[in-house]
């Protein structure tokens, strides 16, 4: 019985304690009208402006500013923090003046007197994008290259014209926000083809359609059953883990296969191959050990070089980074690459991780490369430290049909 009184007497004591403490929190005000932002400033810009003001300085129950403007017959709003002195609007597809109300709002949610501001939004960065388009043929599609000075986000589509429904389809788009963009839409024959770019921005205004006549580079996979390795260099290194052939990174299969080098000496581990003939490479792919993807021994970053000949019977230190080789008039520098994880270089892999390393990791050729027959690989560093690879396949596209 006891027990049961003091247990009543704490719980009453708890609802006495609570009932005298103070509300948490913004208390709300009554209905008293704030007062309105003053003293306006117009900054237009791309498809919208920036508006500054002066809030009131002698009221604490400010809790934002919200914008009122029609467009395309609705009503649209904006609102910025009362820890701000402006408020950016955005999304205009024209450069007509636009009528904006600024209003204060409380912590009740009352609203002030409008204040009118004009603004006269600049041309929308949709139409300063297609302005800016440069195009040219590029294997099996065409580059498009194109500036974006507000870094805003758009989507660039293209399109193809189809003789069938006498009428332009979508072919492809490509997501960016880059202020210097470029892409390469592929999967076309070569053949001269009507082509249509156009731009959207996140707030679904289009831009005009850009059309013009382009002939795509001729484009295959390149054959692999001339594929050979070049053993007489040096400097390269030879080496394969028991049953991990050099030639099986060119055998088709991709998954937990291919080469798997135990080379243990100084960056870069080179090596190289024979494609055959000679012929003019547009990209490649690189597939790591797809079951363990990022980490051990797949290839990070690593260089690539071509030549149509190459100087034989010539030493060690001739093939090594820095010798003569690089310099002696036959091996021309395609680039260093890297094998970027899309998470990060941190431990966690995510699905993501998985589904581009299970498509493998493509790199470009540039356009200006003349065509070669040997290819020689620098690797600089894998996923573990070190400079040794596993590589599961490479496979590469380019015009095979150059004259020998």
């Amino acid at each position: 019985m006891k027990k049961i009184v003091y247990l009543l007497f704490v719980a009453a004591a708890f609802l006495l304690v609570a009932c005298s403490e103070e509300p948490v929190g913004q208390t709300p005000t009554n209905g008293e009208v704030p007062s309105s932002v003053t003293d306006p400033k117009v900054e237009n810009i791309a498809g919208g402006a920036i508006i500054y003001y002066t809030l009131p300085q002698q009221e604490t129950d400010i809790s934002y500013v919200r914008a009122e403007y029609l467009y395309k017959g609705s009503m649209k709003s904006s609102k910025s923090s009362v820890y701000k002195n402006f408020i950016r609007i955005e999304g205009f597809a024209s450069t007509d003046a636009v009528e904006v109300k600024l209003y204060t709002v409380n912590h009740s949610e009352v609203s002030s007197d409008p204040l009118m501001v004009t603004i006269n939004p600049l041309t929308p960065p949709v139409f300063n994008v297609t302005s800016s388009f440069k195009y040219e043929p590029d294997f099996g599609g065409l580059k498009v290259d194109w500036e974006n000075e507000t870094g805003g986000e758009m989507v660039l589509t293209l399109m193809a014209y189809d003789g069938e429904i006498e009428g332009y389809v979508d072919k492809g788009a490509v997501y960016s926000a880059a202020k210097q963009g470029s892409y390469s839409f592929r999967g076309f024959e070569s053949i001269p083809t009507q082509f249509g770019l156009y731009v959207r921005d996140k707030y679904f205004n289009v831009s005009d359609t850009v059309t013009f006549e382009l002939t795509p580079m001729y484009e295959v996979a390149i054959k692999t059953d001339k594929f050979a390795r070049v053993i007489d260099i040096p400097a390269d290194d030879m080496t394969a883990l028991g049953g991990w052939g050099f030639e099986k990174m060119w055998d088709g299969i991709i998954g937990d296969q291919g080469w798997h080098s135990v080379y243990e000496g100084a960056a870069p581990a080179y090596f190289t191959w024979d494609l055959g003939s000679v012929m003019k490479l547009s990209r490649f792919t690189v597939w790591q050990r797809t079951n363990i993807p990022y980490i051990n021994s797949n290839p990070k970053i690593f260089e690539l070089w071509g030549a149509t000949e190459y100087e034989k019977g010539k030493d060690e230190n001739y093939w090594k980074k820095g010798g003569e080789w690089e310099t002696d008039g036959h091996w021309v520098y395609l680039g260093t690459y890297e094998v970027e994880k899309p998470s990060g270089d941190g431990p966690d892999i995510t699905n993501e991780d998985r589904e581009v390393a299970r498509n493998g990791h493509e790199f470009i050729v540039p356009l200006a490369i003349k065509p070669i027959r040997y290819l020689r690989f620098g690797s600089h560093l894998n996923w573990s430290g070190g400079c040794g690879v596993h590589i599961s396949e490479i496979k590469y596209w380019g015009d095979d049909s150059v004259k020998q």
